[in-house]
């Protein structure tokens, strides 16, 4: 029991930013930490789903609300994902080959595109979130897509190559016990993707659909230009599929309902 306490405190001091016992890391307490990657996602989620509620019983402006989900992943998390987002927009901004990249990526300086790229992502999802407000029968596949995007980001770092021998991917994926965890995070992606469309129908599947395609194609991008996956990278999906899912469930929202 100590050792599963351990292991999601791992993962949520790793990629959160809420309190956790502090104690030394180790092979042993990293073994099922990425299982545990999801459910900072649902913790991100339920907190937004909250904002959403008291914003609703408020009557308060679509416009505010959007602005607070927009940052409340970014606070919880510690914007961690979306500063892989942003570091990987440098890195492919830059037309280098695979080790121009990879320095780029690791380089603590933030390049003019990874500011644009991330302004234009931020302007986004608050619209989305803006139309979402106003027509809400789509918001739990949006919400679900935390969870989802975790899972895969996880099953991301544990099968796919590695693009360097140390940083985070390596440092997560090195301990864990691969084939048990990996089941975990899949069966867990399954039920986030499934779960939203009882009560909604399919069209609340089109978000989870998305999630596998834009899955396969970050396979393929990371595999080409990188050599395989790292941290920023996994940081980056995640940024990017919760968007998709936020843009498709607000357009679905004003189309269908």
């Amino acid at each position: 029991m100590k050792l599963f306490f351990e292991s999601c405190a791992v993962a949520f001091s790793m990629y959160s930013r809420i309190p956790m016992p502090q104690f030394r890391w180790n092979e042993r307490n990293m073994r099922w930490s990425l299982a545990f990657f999801p459910f900072v996602g649902a913790v991100v989620a339920a907190i937004l789903f909250g904002v959403f509620l008291f914003f609703r019983t408020f009557a308060l402006n679509p416009g505010f609300f959007a602005a607070a989900a927009v940052l409340v992943p970014i606070v919880m998390t510690g914007g961690i994902h979306i500063d892989g987002y942003c570091d990987t927009c440098d890195a492919f901004a830059s037309h280098g080959d695979r080790e121009a990249k990879l320095r780029i990526m690791k380089d603590p300086h933030v390049g003019a595109f990874g500011v644009v790229y991330t302004a234009a992502l931020l302007l986004l999802q608050f619209g989305a979130w803006q139309q979402l407000f106003l027509k809400p029968a789509f918001i739990f596949p949006v919400l679900s897509a935390s969870v989802l995007a975790r899972s895969l980001a996880g099953v991301a770092i544990l099968c796919f190559p590695k693009a360097k021998e140390d940083g985070l991917a390596a440092t997560f994926a090195g301990p864990a016990f691969k084939k048990p965890v990996t089941v975990i995070l899949l069966v867990i992606a399954a039920l986030a993707a499934l779960l939203p469309a009882i009560g909604q129908g399919a069209a609340a599947l089109l978000a989870p659909a998305i999630a596998l395609l834009s899955f396969g194609m970050f396979y393929a991008m990371a595999k080409k230009c990188f050599g395989g996956i790292t941290g920023d990278l996994a940081g980056f999906f995640i940024t990017v599929y919760e968007t998709l899912a936020l843009f498709t469930c607000a357009i679905l929202g004003a189309v269908l309902r």
